[in-house]
Protein backbone atom coordinates (compact mmCIF):
# COMPACT_ATOMS: atom_id res chain seq x y z
CA UNK A 1 0.00 0.00 0.00
CA UNK A 2 1.53 3.35 -0.69
CA UNK A 3 3.04 5.62 2.06
CA UNK A 4 3.27 8.90 2.03
CA UNK A 5 6.05 10.75 4.50
CA UNK A 6 6.28 14.32 4.57
CA UNK A 7 8.99 14.88 7.15
CA UNK A 8 8.88 19.19 8.12
CA UNK A 9 12.15 21.14 6.34
CA UNK A 10 12.06 24.48 7.59
CA UNK A 11 13.21 27.46 4.87
CA UNK A 12 12.75 31.29 5.98
CA UNK A 13 8.75 31.22 6.19
CA UNK A 14 8.34 28.71 3.63
CA UNK A 15 8.63 24.85 4.17
CA UNK A 16 8.87 21.59 1.70
CA UNK A 17 7.21 18.43 3.09
CA UNK A 18 8.21 15.49 0.72
CA UNK A 19 5.95 12.62 -0.31
CA UNK A 20 5.25 9.32 -0.98
CA UNK A 21 8.75 6.63 -1.68
CA UNK A 22 8.15 7.00 -5.46
CA UNK A 23 7.89 10.48 -6.52
CA UNK A 24 9.26 14.36 -4.42
CA UNK A 25 6.32 16.36 -4.21
CA UNK A 26 6.85 20.14 -3.34
CA UNK A 27 4.62 21.50 -1.20
CA UNK A 28 4.23 25.31 0.67
CA UNK A 29 4.09 25.19 4.16
CA UNK A 30 2.53 28.42 5.15
CA UNK A 31 2.92 31.07 8.12
CA UNK A 32 -0.61 32.74 8.88
CA UNK A 33 0.00 33.61 12.68
CA UNK A 34 -2.61 36.02 14.07
CA UNK A 35 -3.08 37.80 16.74
CA UNK A 36 -4.72 36.71 19.41
CA UNK A 37 -7.95 39.25 20.95
CA UNK A 38 -8.60 38.85 24.89
CA UNK A 39 -12.15 38.86 25.83
CA UNK A 40 -13.60 39.94 28.84
CA UNK A 41 -17.18 37.41 29.65
CA UNK A 42 -20.28 39.09 30.33
CA UNK A 43 -22.15 39.13 33.83
CA UNK A 44 -24.01 36.32 33.81
CA UNK A 45 -27.76 36.77 32.46
CA UNK A 46 -30.70 34.79 32.42
CA UNK A 47 -31.35 32.88 29.23
CA UNK A 48 -32.92 29.99 28.80
CA UNK A 49 -30.51 27.02 27.73
CA UNK A 50 -31.36 24.69 24.93
CA UNK A 51 -29.58 21.27 24.31
CA UNK A 52 -29.26 19.43 21.35
CA UNK A 53 -28.75 15.87 20.83
CA UNK A 54 -25.09 16.01 19.25
CA UNK A 55 -22.62 17.46 21.05
CA UNK A 56 -18.42 18.04 19.80
CA UNK A 57 -15.42 17.24 22.05
CA UNK A 58 -11.88 16.25 20.71
CA UNK A 59 -10.50 13.25 19.60
CA UNK A 60 -7.44 12.09 18.12
CA UNK A 61 -9.66 10.15 15.65
CA UNK A 62 -10.74 11.94 12.42
CA UNK A 63 -12.92 10.29 9.89
CA UNK A 64 -12.91 12.39 6.74
CA UNK A 65 -14.44 10.61 3.40
CA UNK A 66 -13.06 6.95 3.14
CA UNK A 67 -9.46 7.57 5.12
CA UNK A 68 -8.98 7.81 9.07
CA UNK A 69 -6.80 10.52 10.34
CA UNK A 70 -5.14 9.70 13.51
CA UNK A 71 -1.84 9.22 15.67
CA UNK A 72 -0.08 6.26 14.97
CA UNK A 73 1.24 4.97 18.60
CA UNK A 74 3.84 3.08 17.10
CA UNK A 75 5.45 5.76 14.92
CA UNK A 76 5.72 8.30 17.87
CA UNK A 77 2.21 9.39 16.96
CA UNK A 78 2.79 10.80 14.05
CA UNK A 79 -0.41 11.86 11.80
CA UNK A 80 -1.11 9.12 9.73
CA UNK A 81 -3.97 7.62 7.22
CA UNK A 82 -5.38 4.87 6.79
CA UNK A 83 -8.69 3.38 4.73
CA UNK A 84 -11.67 3.10 7.48
CA UNK A 85 -10.72 -0.19 9.19
CA UNK A 86 -13.83 -2.97 8.62
CA UNK A 87 -12.79 -4.92 11.70
CA UNK A 88 -12.13 -5.36 14.72
CA UNK A 89 -8.38 -5.34 15.48
CA UNK A 90 -5.64 -3.63 16.03
CA UNK A 91 -4.20 -0.97 13.35
CA UNK A 92 -1.41 -2.71 11.73
CA UNK A 93 1.72 -0.38 9.91
CA UNK A 94 0.80 -2.48 6.52
CA UNK A 95 -2.72 -0.82 6.54
CA UNK A 96 -1.21 2.97 7.19
CA UNK A 97 -1.40 4.68 3.68
CA UNK A 98 0.11 8.12 4.49
CA UNK A 99 2.52 9.29 7.17
CA UNK A 100 2.92 13.01 7.67
CA UNK A 101 5.85 14.17 9.89
CA UNK A 102 4.10 15.89 12.70
CA UNK A 103 3.24 14.15 16.10
CA UNK A 104 -0.53 14.94 17.21
CA UNK A 105 -2.62 14.78 20.29
CA UNK A 106 -6.03 15.56 18.66
CA UNK A 107 -7.23 16.54 15.58
CA UNK A 108 -10.54 18.42 13.67
CA UNK A 109 -11.79 19.52 10.77
CA UNK A 110 -13.31 22.34 8.65
CA UNK A 111 -14.37 22.53 5.04
CA UNK A 112 -12.29 18.55 4.78
CA UNK A 113 -9.07 20.21 6.01
CA UNK A 114 -7.33 19.24 9.09
CA UNK A 115 -6.71 21.24 12.34
CA UNK A 116 -4.07 19.56 14.67
CA UNK A 117 -1.32 20.95 17.17
CA UNK A 118 2.26 20.32 15.66
CA UNK A 119 3.79 18.20 18.58
CA UNK A 120 7.39 19.00 16.68
CA UNK A 121 6.64 22.58 16.70
CA UNK A 122 5.55 23.43 20.67
CA UNK A 123 1.54 22.52 19.64
CA UNK A 124 1.32 25.49 17.78
CA UNK A 125 -1.97 25.25 15.42
CA UNK A 126 -1.55 23.72 11.92
CA UNK A 127 -3.82 23.26 9.50
CA UNK A 128 -2.99 20.37 6.56
CA UNK A 129 -5.26 20.78 3.19
CA UNK A 130 -5.06 16.75 1.96
CA UNK A 131 -5.77 17.04 -1.33
CA UNK A 132 -2.99 20.12 -2.12
CA UNK A 133 -0.97 18.51 0.26
CA UNK A 134 -0.13 21.87 1.37
CA UNK A 135 0.51 22.79 5.41
CA UNK A 136 -0.33 26.16 7.09
CA UNK A 137 0.25 27.14 10.12
CA UNK A 138 -2.04 29.19 12.08
CA UNK A 139 -1.16 30.23 15.28
CA UNK A 140 1.50 30.26 18.35
CA UNK A 141 -1.01 29.33 20.64
CA UNK A 142 -0.25 26.16 22.75
CA UNK A 143 -2.74 23.49 21.62
CA UNK A 144 -4.20 21.28 23.23
CA UNK A 145 -7.75 18.99 22.89
CA UNK A 146 -8.66 20.40 19.77
CA UNK A 147 -12.70 20.60 18.05
CA UNK A 148 -14.87 22.25 15.69
CA UNK A 149 -17.91 23.79 15.24
CA UNK A 150 -19.21 25.30 12.25
CA UNK A 151 -16.47 27.69 11.04
CA UNK A 152 -14.90 27.71 14.05
CA UNK A 153 -11.95 25.73 16.39
CA UNK A 154 -12.16 25.16 19.74
CA UNK A 155 -9.59 23.96 21.98
CA UNK A 156 -7.37 24.69 25.17
CA UNK A 157 -4.68 26.94 25.10
CA UNK A 158 -2.03 25.82 27.52
CA UNK A 159 0.17 28.99 27.09
CA UNK A 160 -3.03 30.67 29.06
CA UNK A 161 -3.58 29.07 32.31
CA UNK A 162 -5.72 26.40 29.90
CA UNK A 163 -8.43 28.88 29.21
CA UNK A 164 -10.39 27.93 26.62
CA UNK A 165 -9.95 29.67 23.05
CA UNK A 166 -11.48 30.27 20.06
CA UNK A 167 -10.39 30.43 16.38
CA UNK A 168 -12.61 32.10 13.89
CA UNK A 169 -11.36 31.11 10.19
CA UNK A 170 -13.58 34.03 8.76
CA UNK A 171 -11.51 36.75 10.78
CA UNK A 172 -7.98 35.08 11.13
CA UNK A 173 -8.29 35.54 15.19
CA UNK A 174 -8.25 33.41 17.80
CA UNK A 175 -9.55 34.71 21.81
CA UNK A 176 -10.16 33.49 25.11
CA UNK A 177 -13.68 32.64 25.87
CA UNK A 178 -13.86 33.01 29.78
CA UNK A 179 -11.09 33.53 32.42
CA UNK A 180 -11.53 30.13 33.78
CA UNK A 181 -9.01 27.57 33.63
CA UNK A 182 -10.88 24.29 31.97
CA UNK A 183 -10.29 20.90 31.70
CA UNK A 184 -12.63 18.77 30.20
CA UNK A 185 -15.14 20.82 27.43
CA UNK A 186 -18.01 19.98 24.70
CA UNK A 187 -19.60 21.71 22.63
CA UNK A 188 -23.21 21.65 22.58
CA UNK A 189 -25.41 23.60 20.23
CA UNK A 190 -25.08 27.40 21.39
CA UNK A 191 -23.33 26.29 24.44
CA UNK A 192 -20.08 24.74 26.05
CA UNK A 193 -20.08 22.71 28.79
CA UNK A 194 -16.96 23.09 30.62
CA UNK A 195 -15.09 21.44 33.77
CA UNK A 196 -13.70 24.60 35.81
CA UNK A 197 -10.56 23.58 37.35
CA UNK A 198 -10.41 27.25 38.30
CA UNK A 199 -13.33 26.38 40.50
CA UNK A 200 -12.93 22.54 41.82
CA UNK A 201 -13.83 21.37 38.68
CA UNK A 202 -16.93 22.18 38.49
CA UNK A 203 -19.40 21.69 35.97
CA UNK A 204 -20.23 25.64 34.03
CA UNK A 205 -22.05 26.56 30.75
CA UNK A 206 -20.97 29.71 28.63
CA UNK A 207 -22.52 30.22 25.10
CA UNK A 208 -20.43 29.76 21.98
CA UNK A 209 -19.35 33.85 22.11
CA UNK A 210 -18.19 34.12 25.70
CA UNK A 211 -21.73 35.56 27.90
CA UNK A 212 -24.05 33.93 29.71
CA UNK A 213 -21.74 31.79 31.62
CA UNK A 214 -23.63 29.91 34.88
CA UNK A 215 -22.16 27.73 37.60
CA UNK A 216 -24.07 24.58 37.07
CA UNK A 217 -22.77 22.31 39.99
CA UNK A 218 -21.67 22.68 43.44
CA UNK A 219 -19.37 19.49 43.16
CA UNK A 220 -16.59 18.77 40.70
CA UNK A 221 -17.44 15.96 38.19
CA UNK A 222 -15.39 13.93 36.82
CA UNK A 223 -17.38 13.99 33.08
CA UNK A 224 -20.57 14.62 31.36
CA UNK A 225 -22.17 14.68 28.14
CA UNK A 226 -25.81 15.67 27.12
CA UNK A 227 -28.69 13.13 26.74
CA UNK A 228 -32.09 13.58 26.14
CA UNK A 229 -31.87 17.52 26.55
CA UNK A 230 -30.77 16.76 30.06
CA UNK A 231 -26.81 16.95 30.96
CA UNK A 232 -25.60 13.36 32.74
CA UNK A 233 -22.32 13.83 34.92
CA UNK A 234 -20.43 11.54 36.67
CA UNK A 235 -20.21 13.47 40.59
CA UNK A 236 -16.73 13.02 41.73
CA UNK A 237 -17.73 14.05 44.68
CA UNK A 238 -20.18 10.98 45.69
CA UNK A 239 -17.95 7.61 44.43
CA UNK A 240 -18.08 8.40 40.93
CA UNK A 241 -21.84 8.22 40.91
CA UNK A 242 -23.87 9.02 37.67
CA UNK A 243 -26.54 12.07 38.37
CA UNK A 244 -28.79 14.17 35.93
CA UNK A 245 -28.86 17.73 36.21
CA UNK A 246 -31.63 20.38 34.49
CA UNK A 247 -29.50 22.85 32.74
CA UNK A 248 -32.29 25.66 33.47
CA UNK A 249 -33.21 25.06 36.91
CA UNK A 250 -29.79 23.65 38.27
CA UNK A 251 -32.13 20.81 39.81
CA UNK A 252 -30.10 17.30 40.07
CA UNK A 253 -30.80 13.99 40.54
CA UNK A 254 -28.75 10.63 41.11
CA UNK A 255 -28.98 7.99 39.19
CA UNK A 256 -27.40 4.91 39.13
CA UNK A 257 -23.94 3.87 41.62
CA UNK A 258 -22.04 3.34 38.87
CA UNK A 259 -18.43 3.70 40.13
CA UNK A 260 -17.35 5.28 36.48
CA UNK A 261 -15.15 7.24 34.62
CA UNK A 262 -15.07 9.16 31.32
CA UNK A 263 -18.42 9.29 30.40
CA UNK A 264 -20.01 9.92 26.65
CA UNK A 265 -22.52 9.88 24.55
CA UNK A 266 -22.82 9.20 20.57
CA UNK A 267 -25.73 8.55 18.62
CA UNK A 268 -27.89 8.52 21.74
CA UNK A 269 -25.82 6.06 23.09
CA UNK A 270 -24.26 6.39 26.43
CA UNK A 271 -20.55 4.80 27.45
CA UNK A 272 -18.10 4.98 30.47
CA UNK A 273 -15.07 3.09 32.06
CA UNK A 274 -16.08 1.29 34.71
CA UNK A 275 -13.76 1.73 37.49
CA UNK A 276 -13.27 -1.11 39.44
CA UNK A 277 -11.75 -3.14 36.47
CA UNK A 278 -11.51 -0.29 33.81
CA UNK A 279 -14.03 -2.20 31.05
CA UNK A 280 -15.70 -0.25 28.65
CA UNK A 281 -19.78 -0.34 29.45
CA UNK A 282 -22.89 0.80 27.78
CA UNK A 283 -25.55 2.36 30.17
CA UNK A 284 -28.83 2.26 29.20
CA UNK A 285 -30.96 5.26 31.66
CA UNK A 286 -34.59 6.06 32.13
CA UNK A 287 -34.51 9.29 33.14
CA UNK A 288 -38.23 9.42 34.20
CA UNK A 289 -37.44 6.58 37.11
CA UNK A 290 -34.05 7.40 37.73
CA UNK A 291 -32.58 4.00 36.75
CA UNK A 292 -30.05 2.84 34.91
CA UNK A 293 -28.47 -0.68 33.68
CA UNK A 294 -25.08 -1.39 32.47
CA UNK A 295 -23.33 -4.06 30.13
CA UNK A 296 -19.83 -4.89 29.72
CA UNK A 297 -18.74 -3.53 25.70
CA UNK A 298 -15.27 -5.39 26.66
CA UNK A 299 -13.40 -7.15 28.72
CA UNK A 300 -9.97 -5.60 28.31
CA UNK A 301 -8.61 -2.76 30.56
CA UNK A 302 -8.55 0.28 29.04
CA UNK A 303 -7.36 3.45 29.47
CA UNK A 304 -9.32 5.93 26.85
CA UNK A 305 -11.65 5.88 24.55
CA UNK A 306 -12.74 7.70 21.47
CA UNK A 307 -16.36 7.19 19.81
CA UNK A 308 -16.61 7.73 15.69
CA UNK A 309 -18.75 6.69 13.12
CA UNK A 310 -16.59 4.05 11.72
CA UNK A 311 -16.29 2.18 15.29
CA UNK A 312 -14.31 2.78 18.85
CA UNK A 313 -11.03 3.18 18.95
CA UNK A 314 -9.31 1.78 22.40
CA UNK A 315 -6.39 2.65 24.37
CA UNK A 316 -6.02 -0.79 25.84
CA UNK A 317 -3.92 -0.73 29.39
CA UNK A 318 -1.51 -4.07 28.00
CA UNK A 319 -0.80 -2.47 24.38
CA UNK A 320 -0.37 1.31 25.53
CA UNK A 321 1.51 1.78 21.81
CA UNK A 322 -0.94 0.02 19.94
CA UNK A 323 -4.25 1.54 18.35
CA UNK A 324 -7.36 -1.03 18.51
CA UNK A 325 -10.68 -0.39 16.79
CA UNK A 326 -13.91 -2.16 17.83
CA UNK A 327 -16.32 -2.29 15.15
Amino acid sequence: MLKKILPLILLSSILLIGCTKQEDKENKIKNNTTTVESQTPSPTTNTNIVLVEKSNSYSPYLNIGNLTFFPDKENNNKLSTIEKPKATGYISTKDIKDIFNYPVESTASIDECIYFPNGSDNNFLYKLDYQRNEITKINNNSVYNITSNMKSLYYINRDDNNKIYTYNLETSTSSSLTADSCGKFLINGDFILYQNTSDNSKLYIVKLDGTNKKQLTNTSVDSFTVYNSQILYINSHDNNSLYKLDPNSTSTNRVDLINGTNLKCFDNKLYFIDNSNNNLCSLSVDLTKNTATTSNVTTDSINNYFITDNGIFLDKTIDVNKTYILK
